[in-house]
């Protein structure tokens, strides 16, 4: 069992990190990124340098 922060401190830092780099990671091939808590799924096209 985790700590009770630690789900808040997860959305925090995924949100920051998806705001300042969803750009690049379209850029890099990511088609699809869904994301819920903790948990972060993502698609990318093989066909993307």
């Amino acid at each position: 069992m985790g700590a009770p922060l630690a789900p808040v401190i997860a959305d925090i830092f995924m949100s920051h990190l998806e705001t300042t780099l969803m750009d690049r990671l379209t850029q890099s091939g990511v088609c699809e990124w869904y994301r819920y808590v903790d948990d972060t799924f993502v698609f990318i096209n093989k066909d993307a340098n």
